[in-house]
């Protein structure tokens, strides 16, 4: 796994990525998603970790412009990143790769132990608005998480063991995505989801 982190907002608990087992048994309580007019106030910033499972590499389009949205998203809380190489052991088989990547990714998030809430990415997900992100954050700061993870799978998706182990599944669009744009699209979402909590016209 190859992380990288981005200079985040200053006094941010440290990140930390939870378990299975912590994050089914800690899950803050689900809400629904809110209007664009709910006012939000004081927000703790809880970091934020975005595991990827890709081979993109750093000068890769698609992750430069990702990056431009986090390190915006840095301005308001603590950003990482964790890349999981896809297919690691070069199997033909997609579900035999699939089943790999999640192991991995598994024992990623085991390499920590506190309450974390962990998001999926997932075509089978609940759809995502830019509001129901922004009260996710709200929710995972207020139930005192120490970080909220996104996972973003390869091109085969995740097993459900990985389902299973997150708080929320969701998807952010009812188009299927490829990985890398998905990438794009959560990182300019979750500056957009900050920029509701803080009030700011950004988001219109």
């Amino acid at each position: 796994c190859m992380p990288s982190r981005i200079k985040g907002a200053a006094g941010c608990p440290e990140t930390r990525i939870a378990t299975p087992e912590t994050a089914t048994r800690r899950h803050p309580p689900r809400r629904t998603a809110v209007t664009a007019s709910k006012q939000y106030g004081a927000v703790r910033p809880v970091p934020i970790t975005v595991l990827t499972v890709t081979s993109n590499q750093k000068k890769d389009p698609a992750v430069v412009y990702a990056n431009e949205w986090l390190d915006k998203l840095s301005r308001y809380v603590k950003v990482e990143q964790v890349t999981v190489r896809p297919n690691p052991t070069g199997v033909k088989d997609p579900a035999l790769a699939k089943a790999e990547e999640s192991k991995r990714v598994l024992a990623t998030l085991q390499k920590s132990s506190s309450s974390v809430y962990t998001v999926c990415l997932d075509e089978r997900g609940k759809d995502a608005t830019s509001e129901s992100l922004a009260d996710m954050l709200e929710l995972a700061s207020a139930s005192g998480c120490t970080s909220v993870h996104f996972l973003i799978g390869g091109p085969f998706g995740w097993t459900d063991e990985v389902r299973r182990a997150s708080n929320e599944t969701i998807r952010l669009s009812r188009c299927v995505l490829n990985h890398a744009v998905a990438h794009v699209v959560l990182s300019e979402q979750l500056y957009r989801a900050w920029t509701i909590l803080k009030g700011e016209p950004y988001h219109h």
